[in-house]
């Protein structure tokens, strides 16, 4: 056992002294945290005697107490930290390079398992206490089933970034996620659910928004649909693209042309994909033109440079609900156009192995989910062919029919091309 075990609250007057306290009268009252055990003394400094930094002192005592107890009982294969612990763990070292909206997805979803397992130790959590919370939160909480697998693999994160530290530690999320939900994400109903909010943009639609699009005079605007609905990028990943994410390839008919996707940016913050990956996505000819049309106009930018100059994401969707209007069109979200990048080509019978690697999906079955009702069509459909020097993606200017009234550059400045790659992706 571990004799003269103590843990407490003070101030920094009684902890450092009268004479610390006259030198810096502003930290004198700050909370501070104090565990002694034998001849050994840990602190902690909390912050101003708040009532909010008061419940975070006794909540931070309560998780050394334990932390203690189970040392002094010499259990052995034990794990002494708790769960909140194992979460602001994970939190802090396990989500580098993520995208800013999925960094606050995880800490609030993090914080509510810190809420409910609090310091219980890690290894302590079982399926079957994965299932309890899951009856609060989901059943009695009416919450969509879809909601609790979210939190589910924010749990399971969790503890696989707890094993990396603690070797031997059972990670019982898949035992408890086959008890909980089963074989649901097998099944046509769940896929159905999935696909509910996938909203496919028509080409008859799309012949009439581009137009009007080009005459609300927003260049932004224009190649930011344009990025979505040829590239297949969802918003953040348009608006975080830069001059020197473009690699031109010779000319039009160069099919190495492509776009390198390598950051995210929404509203003020930037960040990693989604998946925290790189990729590559094809560059159609009309997007390239438009992309060398604007990048000759301004007089050939540094590779650094935003090619979407706005960044503000609530700002665009206004716009976009504005221009649907006057286009006489049903509104549309940014996603539905990358929706539409997706089924349009799975419906035209491009490999669904590349279409999953454009949109950067982690897996092709994720890409099945969300599409796979869009391989199935009355009839026989013969695919798309594509011709030498055309990509997938062009198949969407033969659909819409849309080629704007500018002109891309050509002659001199177009046959200067080699000199612009020195963007390297």
């Amino acid at each position: 056992m571990i004799r003269r075990m103590s843990i407490y609250i003070t101030d920094a007057r009684k902890l450092r002294g009268g004479a610390w306290a006259a030198k810096y009268p502003d930290k004198a009252d700050d909370l501070w945290l104090v565990a002694q055990v034998g001849g050994k003394k840990k602190r902690k400094r909390i912050g101003p005697p708040t009532e909010e930094n008061r419940k975070v002192a006794e909540q931070k005592a309560a998780e050394w107490r334990f932390i203690l107890e189970r040392r002094s009982m010499g259990e052995a294969g034990m794990i002494a930290v708790s769960f909140s612990e194992a979460a602001d763990t994970y939190l802090k070292r396990g989500l580098r390079k993520r995208a800013p909206k999925t960094v606050r997805g995880r800490e609030y979803q993090a914080g509510v398992l810190k809420n409910h397992f609090g310091t219980t130790a890690i290894d302590q959590i079982d399926a079957d206490a994965i299932a309890t919370w899951w009856d609060e939160f989901v059943e009695e909480g009416a919450r969509d089933v879809r909601t609790g697998r979210s939190y589910l693999n924010v749990l399971s994160m969790i503890f696989k970034h707890a094993a990396r530290t603690h070797k031997g530690l059972a990670n019982p999320v898949s035992e408890a996620r086959e008890r909980i939900i089963g074989e649901i994400q097998n099944t046509a109903a769940y896929r159905a659910r999935d696909q509910e909010n996938c909203n496919p943009v028509a080409p008859e639609e799309m012949a009439k928004l581009l137009p009007e699009l080009e005459r609300y005079g927003n260049e932004d605007l224009l190649l930011t649909v344009l990025l979505m609905y040829e590239g297949g990028l969802r918003i953040a990943e348009a608006l975080g693209l830069q001059w020197g994410d473009v690699w031109w390839g010779k000319d039009d008919s160069d099919t190495s042309r492509h776009l390198h996707i390598q950051r995210t940016r929404s509203n003020s913050d930037e960040g990693g994909t989604k998946s925290g990956r790189r990729r590559k996505v094809s560059l159609s000819r009309r997007l390239r033109s438009l992309l060398l049309e604007r990048y000759m106009a301004i007089g050939r930018p540094a590779a650094g440079t935003w090619i979407v100059e706005q960044h503000w994401t609530k700002n665009i969707r206004e716009r976009m609900t504005r221009v649907c209007k006057r286009a006489g069109i049903a509104p549309h979200r940014p996603k539905d156009f990358r929706d539409t990048y997706a089924s349009t080509l799975v419906t035209h019978g491009i490999v669904l192995k590349w279409i999953s690697i454009q949109l950067g999906h982690a897996s092709l079955a994720v890409t099945e989910r969300h599409y796979a009702s869009y391989m199935a069509v009355d009839g026989y459909r013969n695919p798309w062919m594509v011709s030498e020097g055309q990509l997938p993606p062009d198949l969407f200017s033969a659909l819409d029919g849309w080629a704007g009234t500018k002109k891309a550059p050509t002659g001199t400045k177009n046959a200067k091309l080699s000199k612009i790659q020195g963007n390297s992706c």
